[in-house]
């Protein structure tokens, strides 16, 4: 193993011809140096990037500047990927450009692909800082059409391009794995996306999708200033996925979308790629704040023939979204055209319209268990608010153990007890304040299913 230690272009230089597989290239902080392409060196262990500081054993944030070396370009995307290349470390490095790239970091191909083997492979983003330049529009953070990715305690801040939809991640022509953890995630369409784009080898379906850890949110000064805002979270063409232990915040509509925090949909986005869907999602232990809606599913694309939206599961959830406060549509979950066995177990939700919104076809395998809802209508479709909602939208559902909370008159369902508006307040902390665990002494506490409570336990907005 050789380490190469760089604190000049000159020597940046050399370091890309000379560095094989198990090599070191160790950059200066606060040095400046041009854009490099990572080739296929062909062997088994990666060649690293890094800095030439000590790093802590956390995620970068903007102030680490003076322990990060500067990878930038005046004219280009400063970091992209040679077809088939594979096995490289990128950790601790700034990002930036002066121009907008259409992707800071490109791993992978924007044009497609005409054989698997050209896909990169093994890539991972460590300890970044990739940042939009000032007054510089930009699209996209990474663009992460490979397989094998990791992007952890990272950065991605501020990608937004007034003619184009941005997103700090986003990923269409990737077989997947992606491990997305530890990263904070601004930008002004989707922050996070998969699919959207029809992918280039047939049936291609992004596979193990983990978004873990991570701060999603939109910075409260784009409301209202002509950013084209859709929401933080969308998979349009995913399967097997993770999305837990995350922070969403700051999501409204108004200005694209209608405020959702996560949105599921299969989409064969330019109508070549009938294959595309959603299935298997897990949204675990996450918070969903200052947001107009919620969680929206679909069960298939509207426009195109496509894959199925099924297999969701929604648990230990807290979603606290709000209609009027957000210009959205006040929908904790809306489910639409029926998508198939979708979970919500463990949540705490708090609106003010709905629990579950149903649309189009009823859903089979619906399950509702051991939730805390505070809504106006509860559960609502063309039919009647409560009962006759589930009677007419799902097939054959699971519900109990449930605490159905509403703001002005009830709307009784099955599988739960109702309560008064002032019970929301007396069985919580302060929900007012963002504190929703339950009150010692409150029944909710043996509740649930199991003789346990019943909501999230993660009640506190962090």
């Amino acid at each position: 193993m050789a380490i190469f230690d760089c604190v000049n272009e000159g020597q940046w230089a050399a370091a890309k011809l000379a560095a094989v597989s198990g090599d070191w290239i160790r950059l200066a902080a606060e040095v400046e140096f041009s854009a490099i392409q990572l080739w296929n060196h062909g062997g088994p262990v990666p060649i690293t990037i890094t800095s030439m500081e000590d790093l802590p054993a956390r995620r970068m944030v903007p102030g680490d500047e003076s322990l990060l070396p500067v990878i930038t370009s005046a004219s280009a995307s400063p970091i992209t990927t040679a077809l088939g290349a594979s096995r490289w470390v990128i950790d601790g490095v700034k990002v930036v450009a002066d121009v907008n790239t259409v992707g800071l970091v490109r791993l992978g191909e924007g044009e497609g692909y005409s054989d698997p083997a050209e896909i990169p492979s093994y890539l991972t983003l460590d300890r970044m800082l990739i940042l939009k330049s000032d007054g510089i529009p930009e699209r996209r953070g990474v663009m992460c059409n490979a397989r094998e990715v990791t992007i952890r305690r990272s950065s991605i801040l501020g990608m937004d391009d007034p003619d184009a939809r941005s997103q700090a991640i986003s990923g269409w022509d990737t077989p997947g794995p992606v491990n997305i953890h530890d990263c904070a995630l601004t930008a002004s369409s989707q922050n996070v996306i998969f699919g959207g784009t029809d992918p280039s080898i047939e049936d291609m379906v992004p596979t193990g999708i983990r978004i873990t850890g991570c701060d999603i949110w939109k910075p409260i000064e784009w409301r209202g200033v002509g950013r084209h805002i859709d929401n933080l979270i969308e998979l349009k063409n995913a399967r097997d996925c993770q999305i837990c232990n995350n922070n969403l915040w700051n999501i409204w509509g108004g200005e694209g979308q209608e405020g959702m925090a996560i949105v599921l949909t299969p989409r064969n986005q330019n109508g070549t790629a009938p294959w595309c869907t959603v299935d298997g999602v897990q949204i675990i232990n996450n918070q969903i704040w200052n947001a107009g809606g919620g969680i929206a599913i679909s069960a298939f694309d509207p426009d195109q023939p496509s894959g199925p939206g099924r297999n969701i599961r929604i648990a230990y959830t807290l979603v606290d979204c709000n209609a009027a406060a957000w210009d959205g549509n006040g929908r904790s979950v809306q489910m639409l055209d029926g998508p198939e066995n979708v979970v919500i177990d463990h949540c705490t939700l708090q609106s003010d319209v709905t629990y579950v919104t149903f649309a189009g076809v009823a859903a089979a395998g619906f399950e509702y268990t051991n939730n805390i809802g505070l809504a106006r209508y509860g559960f609502i479709s063309a039919a009647a608010p409560g009962q006759p909602t589930i009677d007419a939208s799902t097939i054959d559902p699971v519900l109990n153990n449930n605490a159905y909370v509403y703001t002005v008159e009830q709307y009784p369902v099955a599988g739960g007890t109702d309560y008064p508006v002032a019970s929301w307040a007396s069985n919580l902390e302060d929900p007012s304040a963002g504190d929703f665990r339950i009150q010692g002494g409150s029944m909710w506490l043996t509740a649930g299913s199991t003789g346990g409570p019943i909501g999230t336990r993660r009640a506190v907005v962090e």
